[in-house]
């Protein structure tokens, strides 16, 4: 939820003169008391009078909730009022340097029943018990974010079941902890999750049988490591980042050879992978040419506009084909990218990037860039 400046001038008002509010008035106004709501989650550290206030405008209706400024040092019971939250959708608890699993379980053993985004990202206390809790009571969870979550190891993964009962359920850590196959689950962020090997990432299909959405950028995965892990990914992904990992030929090529065979990819995020060159991406292209929608590769400075002299119109293709022995795409409607991001990629000048305008998916793809200024340029060819 997002505040234009006047609501929270006069937000700010009514939470500086909150004694005098009358909250008997804001039961028939649900949206004016998200917004004092979701204000009042915004500051850091509240007291336990605004933690008072903050207990009076959850409801059975509220369905997304940002308790990351909390103070999580507090016993369980200063938020059993969480209890209430029977149609919770969105728990996010991010930035905090205390929380750790067993705090977390007692969250999601209040409100993880209909859960369906769950967000931990830069909690560096958390391992991986987390996944024991969470598989169990949140049995619904579509998306879990876990950004730079460093004390991660994933060896829980090769443990995944597909029923837990609930006495294995603990508060105890034990290196032994299994989780629950979680089925529902569809985009998984690992980025930054430095501390997890390569044999460990190895078993998402076992844990996250229907997994379409993959991040795992930042963690230092090698050009080998990364090809046994689009080896292993489940046939069901569609969305995969691997930003800032330096992977080049093996794993693009491992890429368009699974694309082939198990998924169909529609987005594809590789920032910053500077050992990637025009001709590794070329030739995943041609590979991913009907299935890939959204191709992000900023500051790939080697790549060029070479890239797309094989995505020529038709009769282009006659007047090439008598030259030379490339692999051309056959008509521009088999080429399914619609968003190309190559922002601070050097090698696309504008006057190279004016071929652009001839080959024959012109009309479908949004080129984003970022110029020199670091300002944003957004570049539609029509």
């Amino acid at each position: 939820m997002k505040l234009n400046s006047l609501e929270i001038i006069c937000i700010d008002y009514l939470i500086a003169n909150i004694k005098t509010v009358d909250f008997s008035k804001l039961e028939n106004n649900s949206v004016l008391k998200d917004k004092i709501l979701h204000r009042l989650l915004t500051i850091r550290d509240p007291t336990e009078a605004l933690l008072g206030y903050i207990e009076r405008l959850i409801s059975r209706d509220t369905r997304s909730l940002d308790l990351s400024n909390l103070p999580l040092a507090f016993s369980n019971s200063k938020f059993r009022f969480l209890d209430q939250c029977k149609s919770l959708q969105t728990l996010t608890l991010t930035r905090s340097p205390s929380l750790t699993s067993q705090k977390v379980l007692s969250f999601v053993s209040l409100v993880g029943g209909n859960l369906k985004r769950l967000v931990l990202s830069q909690c560096l206390k958390i391992n991986d018990s987390v996944f024991h809790y969470i598989s169990y009571y949140c049995p619904q969870l579509e998306v879990l974010e876990m950004e730079d979550c460093i004390s991660i190891n994933g060896g829980i993964f090769q443990r995944a079941t597909s029923t837990l009962p609930s006495v294995v359920v603990s508060e105890t850590p034990s290196p032994s902890l299994m989780m629950k196959r979680m089925d529902n689950l569809l985009s998984l962020n690992l980025n930054g999750c430095r501390s997890i090997p390569s044999r460990n990432i190895y078993n998402l299909t076992s844990a996250f049988p229907n997994l379409k959405g993959f991040s795992f950028n930042k963690t230092f995965l090698s050009d080998e490591d990364s090809q046994l892990l689009i080896e292993t990914l489940p046939p069901s992904i569609e969305s995969l980042d691997l930003s800032y990992n330096p992977i080049s030929r093996l794993a693009l090529h491992q890429i368009a050879l699974q694309n082939n065979r198990r998924f169909k990819l529609k987005s594809l995020c590789l920032g910053y992978c500077r050992c990637i060159t025009a001709v590794d991406l070329t030739n995943l292209l041609l590979s991913l040419h009907n299935t890939l929608e959204h191709l992000s590769i900023p500051g790939c400075f080697q790549i060029d506009s070479s890239i797309f002299e094989n995505l020529v119109t038709p009769q282009q293709q006659q007047q090439t084909k008598n030259n030379n022995n490339n692999v051309y795409l056959s008509k521009s409607s088999d080429i399914a990218l619609r968003t190309l991001d190559i922002s601070f990629c050097t090698q696309f000048t504008n006057q190279k990037l004016s071929k652009f305008k001839s080959i024959g998916c012109k009309d479908q793809v949004e080129i984003l860039r970022h110029n020199n200024n670091l300002s944003f340029q957004h570049c539609i060819y029509k």
